[in-house]
């Protein structure tokens, strides 16, 4: 167990449980719900007997369901010990503005910590049961895969030589570029 969550554990009762986009935090007050779906597109179209079906299945972006319950008496995650910080309207603007962005945030829950997120949507729900100090929200986080470039420099020892179609076309003088393009109407004026 980390130092922080011995802290929280010691301090709140219970782990703490927040996104972050490494510059503003949306802390929750608790985590109701926590679901992961993993999904894959399969081709609907016949595939031939022995062909390799993987290249038919395609892997969907990992989606997580949390629903959460926030207060104006939230529990800020860098001074665990103070019961100051946002109240739920600064917060739920924040996770507007992450949403709207396409901002990749980070979840961190007591159970894991979950890189590359993106806010799919999020609703909230406000009853007698949570009073004017609380909402109940549903969110959908989306997992997006990064991809890194990169290059690399291959050295051709020996041109390889051409023969054939493409030996006749690469030594012939005829030009093979398209004729430029006229407009019919402007040849009748």
């Amino acid at each position: 167990m980390s130092i922080s969550d011995k802290l929280n554990e010691a301090v709140l009762g219970g782990p703490l449980a927040f996104l972050s986009d490494e510059i503003a935090d949306v802390t929750f007050d608790a985590v109701t719900n926590f679901s992961k779906t993993t999904s894959s597109q399969i081709t609907r179209h016949a595939i031939e007997r022995g062909a390799d079906v993987t290249d038919h299945v395609i892997d969907e972006p990992k989606t997580y369901s949390i629903e959460i319950i926030m207060s104006n008496y939230p529990i800020n995650p860098i001074d665990p010990v103070s019961l100051g910080g946002q109240t739920i309207l600064e917060r739920i603007a924040i996770l507007d503005e992450w949403r709207a962005a396409k901002q990749i945030v980070s979840y961190y829950g007591p159970e894991e910590t979950i890189d590359n997120l993106i806010v799919a949507s999020r609703s909230e729900t406000r009853d007698a049961e949570m009073g004017l100090d609380g909402v109940r929200m549903s969110m959908t986080l989306q997992e997006v895969t990064l991809a890194e470039s990169v290059t690399v420099d291959i050295e051709i020892k020996q041109p390889i030589p051409q023969t054939g179609l493409a030996a006749s076309r690469s030594n012939s003088s005829t030009s093979t570029s398209a004729p430029a393009k006229k407009s019919m109407l402007r040849s009748l004026y």
